[in-house]
């Protein structure tokens, strides 16, 4: 794995650029390029796919950057499980430029792929776009278009998509959770890297595998996650050291009763083994965690991002589990003590410059500011140069001298 400080195809943005909401200037925008007079009167149209873990954080920096801005979305809110489509448009800061912004979610590695290899992707079309406002529960959109950025929650090494490097300019850190469903005992608290691959790896574990008690024995826990295209699934097999193109066994859910899971079934086979697809949306795994599984004999774990697990998972009464012993916080991911973490890559190809320039004002934003989703890369102690890659510590700010 290459050090991404090294790579030459990394974009820097200045770190030290801060975009308060609604307050953007035009000398800022001057300073980053944007060339007001001259673009003014045309309208950029810049589309975006990828990571389904940072839609949300994506969502409210868009709503930062743009000026006056309008927008439908195919969720019943921005922050929805549902908001899997989303179409914005308004002037990139106070009388700039008018600009659309599109956006479909669907998995980092499906994501750098159709950056990389210029495929067309579905999205929403500027008709649904209101005269004022917000619109909600919009149809699913069919325009076709070749995205120009794909938020990845993995590095481009880490996906199958390699042959042409695309620029990568890392945002901010996204944390990931394993969580057990709605009703899981207490004592499905905890998950470590050889639980992950014995869960993984099978399918189903014994609830006594995780607490140790003879009496859950002939309790069940089943994986459910996401598909292979998914940054949040590469993140996690390369975090529990099974690598990031790891076969694994995960469960569908096929029938439910109100807030009840009644039935499911492995995977189907097809593109992947039996077991090995996955659902395209860690929002979809959420709402599934949000259901009872008492019908089931047994529990659900899985893994998601921060923004699907509190706003779906965690309301529908699902848990986080400890990883390794070290329970997720913010202190905790910045010192290294949680390390079930990865940075958000934009990625993309060549842009045209006024593309370009709405890239790189985003990313500045969402560098500044990541939302509630992420953490600031400048605030945290630790690092790493690759996905599940041991972390580096830097606490130089409070060196500690050695003693002969």
């Amino acid at each position: 794995m290459p050090d991404p400080i090294a790579t030459p195809n990394r974009r820097l943005p200045n770190l030290q650029l801060t975009i308060h909401m609604k307050t953007k200037s035009t000398t800022l925008l001057a300073a980053l390029g944007l060339g007001l007079a001259a673009s003014a009167s045309a309208q950029t149209v810049i589309r975006i796919t990828g990571s389904t873990a940072g839609r949300n954080a994506t969502y409210e920096n868009i709503l930062t950057i743009l000026d006056g801005e309008r927008y439908a979305t195919t969720g019943t809110s921005l922050s929805s499980s549902t908001s899997s489509q989303a179409i914005f448009r308004g002037n990139l800061g106070v009388g700039g430029p008018d600009v659309i912004i599109k956006a479909t979610w669907s998995g980092s590695a499906a994501g750098v792929r159709d950056v990389m290899q210029g495929n067309n992707v579905n999205f929403l079309p500027n008709s649904v776009i209101p005269v004022s406002g917000a619109t909600f529960s919009v149809a699913a959109g069919t325009e076709a278009g070749v995205p120009d950025i794909a938020l990845s929650d993995v590095f481009q090494d880490s996906t199958p998509y390699t042959s042409t490097p695309l620029t990568d300019v890392p945002t901010f850190v996204i944390p990931f959770v394993w969580v057990a469903n709605d009703g899981a005992p207490a004592g499905l608290s905890n998950m470590t890297p050889d639980l992950a691959e014995n869960l993984l790896g099978n399918g189903i574990v014994s609830l006594a595998t995780f607490t140790g008690n003879a009496a859950d024995e002939q309790t069940e826990v089943f994986a459910t996650g996401r598909d292979p295209e998914s940054g949040t699934r590469i993140a996690t097999t390369t975090e529990a050291g099974l690598g990031a193109f790891a076969t694994v066994t995960q469960f569908e859910i096929r029938t439910t009763s109100g807030d009840e899971i009644t039935g499911h079934r492995k995977f189907p086979a097809g593109t992947y083994a039996l077991g090995n697809n996955g659902y395209t949306s860690g929002g979809t795994v959420a709402g599934q965690l949000a259901r009872k599984s008492t019908a089931m004999g047994g529990y659900y774990v899985s893994y998601l991002g921060l923004s699907d697990f509190n706003n779906t998972a965690l309301p529908g009464g699902a848990k986080s589990l400890t990883w390794c012993g070290v329970p997720y916080s913010v202190a905790n991911a910045r010192s290294g003590a949680y390390t079930f973490w990865s940075y958000l890559h934009m990625f993309y190809g060549n842009l045209s410059a006024p593309v370009q320039d709405v890239a790189d004002t985003l990313s500045a934003q969402m560098i500044a500011t990541p939302g509630t989703s992420g953490l600031e890369i400048g605030l945290m102690r630790a690092s790493r140069i690759g996905d599940g890659a041991v972390i580096g510590q830097d606490f130089s700010s409070s060196p500690v001298a050695e003693v002969p």
